[in-house]
């Protein structure tokens, strides 16, 4: 190797020299943008439509719903079923890719958990009929929820995207579970007993909610719940032919599924739940049935620094100044405190929401310095004691 390799540069350095030079300058084309590809961004007059994603760490940016059968569509930015074409959305898109370019970041890394930012996928289709693809990183999602209210709240994109209004009907749809965020057992409905004048019903029911959801809506309510269905389809679909998202299992590729959030705003479809016998009352919280909450929060840093163990002491000792229901301790970075007084249970129960409901939202997110775990403790039949719990947090100011 030595002989045939390395000796053999030592024979001609003009020609090794002219070689590295032209692979150093092939390298820093992409490394200095030198074809300025990094750096595009279309004149809006020549943009005809566009496409776009925008993904978040929890990933619920990417649909308006938890859909599973989107999340596993790997590249649907690219199907035409997105197409943002009205003055109004491509306005709304543009403005989304123009702060999306002006925040990226050099990075391809995903962000945190915890970061306030985001990546957009964006396709431009250029009114000379070209269509260019860019990705941004970075973007601060604050930034961009306007926009992305306006889009979900349009009628062009619930026609293209909530397919299922034209696919789902009482004979061809299961409703598997129905799940309320308050409640983790006692209202995680298992709907398939419906029979099929209630089907049709609540089917109906939630197709006309969701056409009636405006942009307000969108950004001020938090989902109450969820509503999961099977969706069975034909077998065989040409490529040209207008589909939904559907997610095969083993043994078929003839259904989707769908996860759709209930939000308080869903007039129709909670009375059609009442007429099937389960009403919205029944999953509020109720702060008299709680056994006792225990507040999570994260020990603070102080001058860039974690508190010291005498510190984490003299917080425990403020303890005794808590009333005799109230006990606090420390564990794995956060303070834990039960609180078994009425009162306080009855405030927090008042003021916060399910994390799910946060989780399940496109715009809403939670305070991440505390939370609260909820107890009920139930007994069944049989006499046993069980306990439900829930995770509780205040909206972000």
């Amino acid at each position: 190797v030595y002989a045939f390799d390395f000796r053999a540069i030592k024979k001609n350095i003009p020609a090794t020299a002219v070689f590295l030079a032209v692979i150093c300058g092939l390298l820093f084309i992409p490394i200095g943008d030198l074809t300025g590809f990094n750096d595009y961004f279309p004149e809006k007059d020549t943009v005809a439509a566009m496409k776009i994603q925008v993904y978040n760490p929890y990933e619920k940016l990417e649909s308006p719903y938890y859909d599973y059968s989107i999340r596993e569509e790997n590249s649907f930015i690219k199907g035409n079923k997105y197409l943002l074409t009205t003055e109004e959305n491509l306005a709304a898109a543009y403005h989304i890719a123009t702060i999306a370019y002006e925040a990226r970041t050099e990075t391809k890394i995903y962000a945190s958990r915890y970061d306030e930012k985001t990546q957009v996928l964006v396709c431009y289709q250029l009114t000379n009929g070209k269509k260019v693809y860019r990705q941004y990183y970075g973007v601060p999602i604050q930034a961009i929820k306007q926009e992305l209210a306006t889009i979900l709240a349009s009628d062009e994109f619930k026609e293209n995207y909530y397919t299922f209004r034209d696919h789902a009907t009482a004979n061809n749809t299961e409703f598997a579970r129905l799940h309320f965020f308050e409640n983790d057992t006692n209202y995680d409905y298992i709907t398939q007993d419906f029979n099929l004048t209630q089907r049709t019903i609540i089917l109906d029911s939630i197709k006309n909610d969701i056409a009636a959801m405006t942009k307000e809506q969108w950004q001020q309510q938090l989902p109450i719940g969820y509503l999961r269905l099977e969706v069975k389809t034909p077998a065989v679909v040409s490529e040209t032919a207008a589909k939904p998202y559907y997610t095969p299992n083993r043994f078929t590729n003839e259904s989707f599924t769908l996860s759709l959030s209930i939000y308080p705003c869903y007039t129709h479809t909670l009375v059609a739940l009442a007429g099937a016998g389960i009403r919205i009352a029944d999953a509020q919280p109720q702060s008299d049935k709680v056994d006792y909450i225990i507040e999570h929060k994260r020990i603070q840093e102080r001058d860039g620094e974690m508190l010291t163990d005498a510190d984490i002491e003299i917080m425990e000792k403020g303890a005794e100044l808590l009333p005799e229901d109230t006990k606090t301790v420390q564990n794995d970075g956060m303070t834990e405190r039960t609180i078994t007084d009425q009162k306080e249970i009855a405030e927090i129960m008042a003021q916060t929401y399910p994390i799910d409901a946060f989780n399940n939202h496109p715009f809403a997110d939670y305070q991440r310095d505390s939370y609260y775990t909820v107890y009920f403790i139930e007994k069944s039949t049989t006499g046993d004691e069980y306990t439900t719990t829930i995770d509780r947090a205040y909206p972000q100011s």
